[in-house]
């Protein structure tokens, strides 16, 4: 019997593919080289293109620079907060517990934002090249790189049959996910960078789990541990998403050989978002009480007093009905983290009575979810994008490429359209998945139902406070919602005249 040839680097030339093969590496294609070039093109055009845009701090960012060992250098006094955004920081702990923590930080270990991961590959970056200053430039140049190769990944395996199919869906995906309200992101410190980036690669996982079942391989469980640390760690509302997530590690148990691995990842996912949201919401959480209260129930009630009543409070509170808690001290009769206030009510006031409320007052909750869909479909930041230096007037802002969100915009912002449409999607994936036997349906309804726990979270959990800064993964997954539609309807249309003709 002949032997083999020795395996060497060769290329294969094809006409709709360039294979690189050599041991264990799979074909880079044609359409690959096009999803990166697209990708990366929109990025630089979108942030680097002059003059540089970002987004400016509306004070957000010391939650993440603290944990990743940035600082500012002009003194926190200083900063311009909402008019200008600002690309240069120190690279030093403001705190010595983070800087102790730091390595099990970047292990996993011990919870904290996501943001510390691409973070410390720009601080190594500054550290090389930009003489010990953090340059936020760089930060979004790793997001934009990082952010090509995840979602080339994903449209590369997911399971398109015709060629004609894989351009269509990269140029409705550049379109939608390339938006400029989500790339300018990547030049700042804002969790949605990473809650877009951590979408995508949590779908992007899924995909290689089903994809992969039968030649089971450990890194795929693992990969999709860290894709779903990453989406838990870009901001606190995603820990809403972890009981959606352990029903894949459910699918797991079920279809994969290594039990015990995917039950130790299993735990050290709701170690990661159970006590990251524990962890990070120290402090917030008693502003996010106290706005669900009076800058929620009781800003839209007729009669604040008997809400009270109803809650279990004291009347008296009625006062300040309608305040959040970020006012000056003095416009307040029971200030804000008082002890008076503590004794009438952050003692006496939890999550199960606001549910219990709610459920007791159907009508008070159906406005609210109202009011919520009145901030619907809007992924702006609406703070300054441009350097002060660049001559724009203070807070000034303008996102390139960004004609999705003004489509988006002009979709009707009220529960008779988001009710209907969103079961359209679920009934279209349940179809898909139960009568076509499409396993990768299923993964579609798990995104779906992921956004769908997201609608009610903002009014119910802070009031009318930040509404369309918290529906933006809702925002992400109505989006997957109707690219996945358009993407169907083409899809059925082009077998239909190809079975006739």
């Amino acid at each position: 019997m002949l032997a083999y040839p020795p395996k060497i680097c060769y290329y294969i030339i094809e006409v709709n593919a360039v294979k690189l093969k050599y041991k264990g590496f799979k074909r880079i294609t044609v359409f690959d080289i096009i999803c990166m070039a697209v990708m990366c093109g929109l990025c630089f055009y979108i942030i680097f293109w002059p003059p540089i845009h970002g987004v400016a701090d509306q004070g957000d960012f010391e939650r993440v620079m603290y944990p990743c060992g940035l600082s500012f250098i002009d003194g926190r006094e200083n900063h311009p907060f909402y008019d200008y955004i600002q690309n240069s920081y120190g690279m030093s702990f403001s705190y010595p517990w983070d800087k102790a923590l730091y390595i099990l930080r970047l292990l996993m270990l011990v919870p904290c934002t996501s943001a510390i991961y691409p973070t410390a590959i720009a601080r190594a970056l500054c550290a090389v090249f930009c003489g010990g200053t953090f340059y936020m430039p760089v930060l979004a140049a790793v997001m934009s790189l990082a952010f090509a190769v995840v979602c080339t990944l994903l449209l590369r395996n997911l399971p398109l049959k015709h060629t004609w199919a894989k351009y269509l869906l990269l140029a409705l995906f550049a379109f939608v996910f390339f938006d400029g309200t989500h790339i300018t992101a990547f030049n700042s410190l804002y969790g949605q960078a990473m809650m877009i980036f951590g979408l995508m690669m949590y779908i992007l996982a899924c995909v290689l789990l089903i994809k992969h079942e039968n030649d089971q391989k450990r890194r795929y469980p693992v990969f999709y541990f860290i894709s779903c640390a990453i989406l838990l760690g870009s901001k606190l509302q995603c820990v809403a998403c972890l009981p959606f997530m352990l029903l894949v590690y459910v699918y797991m148990w079920r279809k994969w050989n290594f039990w015990h691995l995917t039950a130790a990842l299993a735990v050290f996912t709701i170690w990661f978002g159970g006590l990251n949201y524990v962890i990070g919401g120290i402090g917030l959480n008693l502003d996010t009480q106290y706005n669900s209260v009076f800058y929620g129930i009781l800003k839209d009630s007729e009669d604040p007093e008997q809400d009270l009543i109803d809650l279990g409070l004291d009347p008296a509170l009625a006062a300040d009905a309608g305040k959040h808690a970020y006012l000056s001290p003095e416009e307040y009769a029971y200030p804000p983290r008082s002890p008076q206030l503590e004794e009438m009510f952050y003692s006496k006031m939890d999550n199960v009575k606001l549910i219990k409320y709610y459920i007791t007052h159907p009508i008070r909750l159906i406005k609210g979810m109202e009011i919520t869909a009145g901030f619907a479909f809007d992924t702006k930041i609406g703070m300054g994008t441009y350097e002060e230096d660049a001559g724009f007037a203070p807070g000034e802002s303008d996102y390139r490429f960004s004609l999705w969100n003004e489509i988006r915009q002009r979709l009707p912002q009220t529960l008779f359209f988001i009710i209907p449409a969103y079961l359209i999607f679920l009934i279209g994936g349940l179809y898909e998945a139960l009568s076509r036997k499409n396993r990768y349906a299923w993964i579609f309804l798990l995104v779906m139902a992921m956004g769908a726990i997201q609608f009610p979270m903002p009014y119910l959990g802070n009031g009318n406070a930040d509404i369309p800064k918290q529906l933006y993964l809702f925002n992400l997954c109505f989006d997957i919602g109707i690219l996945t539609s358009v993407w169907y309807a083409f899809s059925r249309l082009y077998e239909l005249i190809r079975k006739r003709y």
